[in-house]
């Protein structure tokens, strides 16, 4: 599909949005074609230069803007995607949140949309990688051979993911961190930025990982490790 006709309902305002905007732009996407909406209620009349937020989840959207954008295009795709990046721990949880909410507003105003990943050109994926729907793969990170990276998935800057991991649902990956072959990284799982993870290590779901981490053993879930060896200083409930 031409470029043109691919549209993006873009949900989040923040810092972690105007990444992924960053990223759009570097692939050749139209600014007039994002429409963007808070995560929650609705926080700043202007997004960018040339865009402005148009409602939040939690508030009213300006969905006729959004029906307008649309009705002259006749081979369309409407990209949903959550931006939402927040705390190392509830992040992952939010944005999930936040999907849902979003999957059910569009279905409710009776739009059709996609889950399709937004992969930057700069990024390296060694086929076979697999992403997952509503991922995001940042510039300048490396997806080694069958790799697969679940739904919802945030792969930042200078991440090196190696061979056979497996990086599951709402996961994220903060800024040079880097993971060995034929690891597993749990749902909800945040890993911190230049955090390693040894090779054929499973980190649990819901484990937050600290920055600078050096991870040589598995770490069970609803944990939080630090250090180098990497060692757990919390147990959630």
């Amino acid at each position: 599909m031409n470029k043109t006709n691919k549209y993006f309902f873009l949900v989040g305002s923040g810092s972690h949005a105007r990444v992924v905007y960053s990223v759009l732009m570097e692939n050749g996407y139209n600014p007039s074609n994002i429409f963007v909406v808070d995560g929650y209620k609705k926080r700043f009349e202007r997004f960018h230069d040339q865009v402005m937020v148009k409602g939040g989840l939690d508030d009213k959207i300006e969905f006729s803007s959004l029906r307008e954008m649309l009705r002259n295009e006749m081979e369309k795709e409407l990209v949903l995607h959550v931006a939402y990046g927040g705390d190392p721990y509830q992040g992952n949880f939010e944005r999930e949140k936040m999907l849902i909410k979003a999957e059910a507003l569009l279905r409710k105003e009776d739009f059709k949309f996609s889950s399709n990943p937004i992969i930057s050109k700069h990024a390296l994926l060694l086929q076979p990688a697999i992403i997952g729907p509503y991922s995001l793969i940042n510039p300048l990170s490396t997806l080694g051979i069958d790799s697969k990276i679940g739904k919802s998935c945030i792969i930042n800057n200078h991440v090196n993911i190696e061979h056979d991991v497996e990086i599951n649902d709402f996961a994220q990956l903060a800024p040079n961190s880097v993971v060995l072959g034929n690891s597993r990284i749990g749902k909800h799982t945040y890993i911190g930025a230049g955090a390693i993870i040894k090779n054929g290590i499973e980190i649990g779901n819901k484990v937050v990982v600290g920055m600078g981490a050096v991870v040589i053993r598995d770490v069970q879930d609803n944990s939080v490790v630090v250090g180098n060896p990497a060692r757990v200083i919390k147990i959630f409930e």
